[in-house]
């Protein structure tokens, strides 16, 4: 060759003279696989066995919607996922609530919807049902219902209260004259006996008659006296004839106990009849 050129040594040409050889390029040698133990829980490091890596874990499970659970996580297996509900189809109860609470009952459905409307909303909670809504109509249709069954029982009450204090007034004549004639047979009764009766059996043999509805009792005195008190039926306002005062009170009472107490002959009254 000529002096001053170079040589190419991989191509075994001269080179051009004055220009600087490409720099060589160096393969690297793939890494070859850690050699482990055949049980695979140890591996050589080129010095000594240690303890194999622990293989990474499994990548977690898509989340459903691309939902992920507060701190990165996903939902634990088994438990449904925000948005998704469970096949488990609409509860019963809340069907059960819904009809108690339409039908009314007297109020006896109003109070089952109401029990059913609680129990069910508890289990939909619980199980993923469907039918919070029914259950949440029911409850609203059986509150309205025990309200509505409250209001009519204070009605009638009222009513039946009101009729009853208006018989007694049209029928108090008639007490006021079954008294009179109470008294008459128990000063009849005294002349044959020297002494009064509590007896209502007695005054009816001396010629007492009580009309329809009229109810007296008796308390006496010996022979020193008597007190009668009546009412129609027992209900109402009640009268009260005192020996002492020889004379049928005017006022009213609107109770037994109230009667027998201004009386100022004995203490023990018989039952009225």
């Amino acid at each position: 060759m000529a002096d001053g050129q170079a040589v190419c040594p991989s191509c075994g040409m001269a080179a051009i003279p004055g220009a600087v050889p490409a720099p060589q390029t160096q393969v690297p040698t793939p890494a070859s696989p850690p050699q482990l133990s055949p049980d695979g829980q140890w591996m050589w490091n080129g010095t000594q066995w240690v303890p194999a890596a622990a293989p990474p874990p499994p990548p977690p499970p898509p989340a459903a919607a691309g939902y992920l659970m507060p701190g990165g996580g996903y939902p634990m297996g088994g438990a449904p996922y925000p948005g998704q509900v469970a096949n488990s189809g609409t509860n019963g109860l809340s069907i059960a609530s819904l009809v108690l609470g339409i039908l009314w009952l007297w109020g006896v459905g109003s109070i089952l919807a109401i029990v059913f409307g609680h129990v069910g909303k508890k289990q939909i909670r619980e199980q993923g049902q469907g039918g919070n809504g029914l259950a949440t109509a029911g409850l609203v249709l059986g509150y309205l219902g025990v309200a509505g069954a409250v209001f009519f029982i204070l009605v009638v009450a009222g009513a039946v209260s009101t009729f009853n204090s208006e018989v007694s007034k049209n029928e108090a004549p008639q007490v006021r004259a079954d008294m009179r004639n109470a008294a008459t047979a128990e000063e009849s009764f005294l002349t044959d006996n020297d002494v009064y009766t509590a007896n209502v059996s007695d005054l009816t043999a001396e010629g007492y008659v009580k009309g329809f509805g009229t109810e007296i009792a008796l308390s006496t005195d010996g022979n020193a006296g008597y007190c009668i008190v009546g009412s129609f039926q027992g209900e109402g306002d009640w009268y009260l004839y005192d020996s002492q005062n020889i004379s049928l009170f005017s006022n009213s009472y609107g109770s037994l106990s109230e009667a027998e107490g201004l009386c100022s002959v004995g203490s023990s009254f018989s039952a009225p009849e």
